[in-house]
């Protein structure tokens, strides 16, 4: 027997190792930037400029996420001038490793007390699912989603451990990670707003001294993010930013959409349902897990009332909900279905894994492409424009063309070594021999009538919904 356990442990181990290696590489490999929020990255630490507390927070859109891409400057430390994509995508497979092994022994103690067997199946099958679920974010720099989530694995880890030994020092920890966390997203405070407020709420008869303390000390965490944000962001809102990008969806449309993306979360609103009515009628104790649940519910909620139609908004919920189902799991379907279960969610989210990578890979290698001969055609042409037409109406499209202009500005000035490098606005069309002109797709939304470029000009670029035309010889 002990052999045998000792057999799925390295097992256990080697497929680990495996996994967390290959997803190391291709976060790695063939490291390029990509046109859009990339930009952000580039244009700081990109050139070897650090990221300040202010770069973040910007009051007349109610925007204040100061701690988001601090973890960048890191690589300052290494270099201070310009800094190559790969350099970044490092960092972010160190983060990646982070997160890796806390969800890992999280996972393994939460299923200290099964037989080695199953212990070692279901938290291989559960990492798999972790992994699927985030792994895509580590491979891009667009957003900084990546930090959340390993300071977020770091955070579930130590309160495990705070609840299980009760001793101060995992308590510190997790309270260090959750107010980094806090500061990463403006409704990020809603985690230990909720698990605060529930555990002392619906433990109060069951908490030690130092859990309640510590729960308190979770509500004040969200408390003064929100005294910062009144005093700091509040009197000097002018227009929210746009958290739904552009679309009309409704409240309750969207909410339903980004609900029914996340089938974690589905699972989980179904053991909400079976945990309520076994605490309600069958007298059972509210537990930490529940605590969970009911905090992933609250994270959603402030996501639907914000509208937030990215599901990788909602990854952070649907963490918590994962942990949940399998601790519930084991106590409500018992060893069989609970295998069945989770063999079928690791198999739903594990082919996630080599399609994104190559999804990834393809990106990367493509952009890079256009974008390097983009630049030997702004070297070839007599002057380059960015054909942008007034527009009579505000429209979310002039907000797009307007991004748009400047991600690709700062990717082709990381490419030329030049940190000021732009194109020049023009608003009208001409015909000049040897010319170069940029245009979003934006453009025919705003004016599906206006087809200069395209009659009198020659498509030679064309990526991220941006065209390029030549007019004349470039040759």
């Amino acid at each position: 027997m002990k052999n045998k356990d000792l057999f799925i442990k390295v097992l256990f181990w080697t497929l680990w190792t495996v996994i967390v290696t290959v997803c190391v590489y291709y976060i790695i490999h063939n490291a390029q930037w990509l046109i859009g929020d990339d930009a952000i990255v580039i244009r700081h630490t990109g050139f070897g400029k650090a990221f300040l507390l202010s770069d973040t927070i910007n009051p007349s859109a109610g925007r204040f996420y100061p701690f988001s891409y601090l973890a960048y400057n890191a690589l300052l430390l290494l270099r201070s001038d310009h800094i190559s994509a790969k350099a970044h995508y490092v960092l972010q497979a160190v983060f990646f490793i982070i997160f890796a092994a806390s969800v890992t022994i999280l996972l393994l103690k939460l299923l200290e007390s099964q037989k080695p067997m199953l212990k070692y199946i279901l938290a291989f099958l559960a990492f798999t699912i972790f992994v699927g679920r985030v792994y895509s974010q580590y491979t891009e720099c667009f957003a900084t989603s990546w930090c959340s989530y390993s300071v977020l694995a770091v955070f579930m880890l130590f309160l495990f451990l705070f609840y299980n030994k009760q001793k101060w020092i995992y308590g510190i920890t997790a309270l260090l990670c959750i107010n980094y966390y806090c500061y990463c997203s403006e409704n990020a405070f809603v985690l230990p707003l909720s698990m605060g407020t529930c555990a002392l709420l619906f433990q109060r008869n069951t908490l030690s001294s130092k859990e309640k303390a510590f729960n308190w000390c979770l509500v004040g965490s969200a408390l003064l993010f929100l005294v910062l944000y009144a005093i700091l962001i509040l009197p000097h809102m002018e227009s929210a930013y746009d958290s739904a990008h552009g679309e009309s969806v409704g409240l309750f449309e969207n909410a339903i959409k980004m609900f029914w993306a996340q089938k974690l979360l589905v699972i989980g609103l179904v053991l909400g349902i079976v945990r309520l009515v076994d605490i309600v009628w069958n007298k059972k104790d509210y537990t930490c897990y529940d605590n969970l649940l009911l905090t992933a519910a609250s994270c959603c909620c402030g996501n639907f009332i914000l509208r937030l139609n990215w599901t990788l908004y909602y990854n952070g919920a649907a963490l918590l909900v994962l942990i949940a189902i399998l601790y519930f799991s084991v106590i409500y379907l018992k060893e069989k279905w609970t295998l069945v279960l989770f063999v079928f969610l690791a198999a739903f989210y594990g082919r996630k894994i080599p399609s994104s990578i190559q999804k990834n890979q393809q990106r990367r290698e493509f952009t890079y492409r256009e974008m390097a001969s983009l630049s030997n055609k702004i070297d070839d042409a007599d002057a380059v424009y960015w054909y942008v037409p007034d527009a009579v109406d505000y429209s979310f499209e002039l907000v797009l063309r307007d991004w748009k202009y400047e991600s690709l500005c700062v990717y082709l000035g990381w490419l030329r070594y030049d940190s000021d490098f732009s194109i020049m606005q023009m608003k009208d069309f001409r015909v000049e021999e040897n010319t170069l002109w940029l245009m979003p797709s934006e453009n025919k939304v705003l004016f599906p009538d206006n087809m200069k470029l395209a009659e009198k000009g020659r498509l030679v670029f064309d990526i991220f919904s941006i065209q390029g035309y030549q007019i004349g010889s470039c040759d």
